[in-house]
């Protein structure tokens, strides 16, 4: 009887009304990015009405907005009659807005650089096609993000003239040169990238800038640097590894084996400590003690930021397009 008597009295507990200030329209838009239909116009019907997004406005006006919202003067630039034409003209000022409010969050330690793909299938200029992503069409985005999945800093791919700066990196390396323009220099600041952007030359470029960096390489952008081959460090056991440091510049470049080969270049981790981690054998179809070098263990750490990104935005993306936007 104690136990349904205090299982009653819990039930007689008051809870105060929620908020009753009216939300503005922004926030009922932001409301049908959280809670979403197969098609936004099921939010008006009987069965399924969403009262905070619908008793704002009929959804006959709702249609208007969406076909006819602008954010520029189309007559200003059009295609072909302006040189270097920018493909993001009608959106260009809410591009920068949002850019704009990015830029005053204030940075922290660790950031990767990569690229994403916007889902996207309609018919644009921008549309990409990359066949390594889960969404293969859409608008390709380079972007900065920290180890907390905020983002700081992107561009819309365009072509051609994305990136202005030529820095002699080539455009991925221009890329990654442009992002850190906005972080403080010669104040341990540290970007991760993978093997599409890194090489010797970012890395040491980055130093020159006052940023540390770790990525992920390929072979063929370092040249000079003779490295044990694959087969070698196979025979030698999973956890096996090989370096070399740039002694001019400290720069370090290894080759960790684990079930295959990777590489990493660095302008501040190195080899120690080394510490196990626990990896699948195939042979013994067991978990085993693998050793890793601390280059590797600060890479994984750190680049997980745009996975945890990638995450939270697929958590309110909006399946309501608009029409003629771009």
């Amino acid at each position: 009887m104690k136990d349904i008597e205090e299982e009653d009295t819990s039930r007689n507990a008051v809870f105060s009304d929620p908020p009753g200030d009216e939300l503005t329209p922004f926030q009922h838009f932001r409301t049908m990015c959280v809670v979403k239909t197969p098609s936004y116009r099921l939010y008006w019907t009987e069965a399924t009405r969403f009262s905070p997004t619908v008793d704002s406005m009929p959804r006959n006006r709702f249609d208007k907005l969406r076909n006819y919202l602008n954010v520029n003067d189309n007559t200003k630039m059009k295609r072909g009659e302006v040189p270097n034409y920018d493909k993001l003209f009608k959106v260009r000022p809410f591009v920068d807005k949002i850019k704009q409010g990015f830029s005053i969050i204030e940075p922290e330690e660790y950031h990767s650089v990569y690229e994403l793909i916007i889902s996207f299938k309609g018919h644009s200029s921008l549309k990409q096609y990359v066949k390594t992503k889960p969404h293969k069409w859409g608008i390709k985005v380079f972007a900065r993000a920290g180890s907390s999945g905020i983002e700081y800093d992107f561009e819309i791919y365009q072509g051609k003239g994305t990136v202005h700066d030529v820095t002699g990196l080539g455009i991925s390396g221009d890329f990654v040169i442009r992002f850190v323009e906005g972080l403080p220099k010669h104040k341990n600041f540290k970007v991760f990238t993978d093997n599409w952007f890194t090489s010797y030359n970012l890395i040491s470029a980055l130093k020159n800038y006052g940023i540390l960096a770790v990525g992920t390489v390929r072979s063929t952008r370092l040249q000079g640097c003779n490295l044990k081959a694959d087969s070698e460090l196979k025979k030698q056991g999973q956890g096996s590894y090989d370096y070399r440091t740039e002694t001019e510049r400290k720069i370090i470049a290894l080759k960790w084996y684990d079930n295959k080969s990777v590489v990493l270049v660095s302008s501040y981790e190195g080899v120690s400590p080394v510490e196990p981690v626990k990896r699948w054998s195939v042979g013994e179809r067991k978990y085993i003690d693998v050793p890793r070098p601390n280059i590797v263990k600060e890479y994984n750490r750190s680049i997980g930021g745009v996975d945890l990104h990638d995450m939270l935005v697929a958590l309110y993306r909006s399946n309501i397009d608009v029409k003629n936007f771009i």
